[in-house]
Formats: C-alpha cells, sequence, structure tokens
C-alpha cells in the first residue's frame, strides 16, 4: 500500500464492499469503502500518510470520522485535512499549519494556512524540522525512534574540540 500510494494513489476512491471481505471493515454506515477503512493501527496508518506523494482527492461525505471511527452528530463539524483528504472531526483535525509546511502538490491550501488531521500535523511538522537540521551538524539518527541528535554550532564538546585540533596535538584516550 505504502508503494501504491507514493506512487500517486488515491486514498479516498470508493469502491462496493465485498460481502465475503465484510470481516476486514469495522461497520461504519457507509456503503461503500476506501482503503483507509481497512486500517486499524496507527502506525500503519502513519506509514501510508508519510508517503503521500500528490494532491490527494477530499473523501466523501460519510457517517463517522475516518479516524477515531466517532459518529458525526448533527451538530458536530466535519472537516477535511488538506495534506490527506480524511474526513474527520474536530477532535482529530484541531489545528492548522502554515503554508510553508505542506508540499507544494497540496493546492487546496487557501489564505496561507490549512486544516490538518493530527496524524498529518505530526508528519508535516517533522518533515519541516528535518529540514532546518539539514544546516546543523547531525552526527546520530537514532532508529526508528524519528529522533535526530546534533551538536550546535559553537558548542563545545569533545568531537569539536579534537575535530579542530591538528592529528599531531590531538590527545588519545
Amino acid at each position: 500500500a505504502q508503494q501504491l500510494v507514493a506512487g500517486g494513489a488515491q486514498l479516498h476512491l470508493p469502491w462496493n464492499k465485498p460481502p465475503k471481505w465484510a470481516a476486514f471493515w469495522q461497520e461504519s454506515g457507509a456503503t461503500y469503502v476506501v482503503c483507509m477503512d481497512m486500517l486499524e493501527e496507527k502506525n500503519d496508518l502513519h506509514r501510508i500518510l508519510s508517503v503521500v506523494s500528490c494532491e490527494q482527492k477530499w473523501a466523501r461525505s460519510r457517517p463517522n470520522c475516518m479516524h477515531c471511527k466517532k459518529k458525526f452528530g448533527r451538530f458536530s463539524r466535519q472537516h477535511h485535512c488538506r495534506h490527506c483528504g480524511s474526513l474527520v472531526c474536530g477532535k482529530c483535525s484541531p489545528n492548522t499549519l502554515d503554508q510553508s509546511y505542506f508540499p507544494r502538490f497540496c493546492e487546496n491550501v487557501v489564505n496561507d494556512s490549512g486544516r490538518v488531521c493530527t496524524h498529518c500535523e505530526q508528519i508535516l511538522i517533522t518533515r519541516k524540522q528535518e529540514e532546518s537540521l539539514m544546516g546543523k551538524n547531525v552526527y546520530a539518527i537514532h532508529g526508528g525512534q524519528e529522533e535526530v541528535s546534533f551538536l550546535e554550532t559553537g558548542e563545545s564538546s569533545f568531537l569539536n574540540d579534537s575535530m579542530s585540533k591538528p592529528p599531531h596535538m590531538q590527545n588519545d584516550f
């Protein structure tokens, strides 16, 4: 699924529920399914959303939030995430991000900011932070934790001290 989305596949194209496959979906009240309906684990959802590579069509109206699965009430607002196109409740999309956080292909961001779901917000903020780190001395990337360690400019450390001295003046420990 990640390769399809990375290659430009749409997340919200509806298709009829095959009766034999009913066990794969929680009943949402919709007569159709989209690929996002099959994702139960947050890690799977995060991996799919992190490889979105093109403008996503907005999900059609439905009775439940696509992330928390809560039923939309008469007075609850529904929002489309400007990055992934999911139809989500206010609790699952409480924030907006500045246009600079969005990839160039996100053309549906208006008024210099766009509402995002909590999953895409985390992905887009992390990407922006990684871009800003590229100008710093990155020395360790901790596997799988999305955590990067770096040295601040002008910070004194063993690594900086030993790298600034000529080899014959360095202390061997």
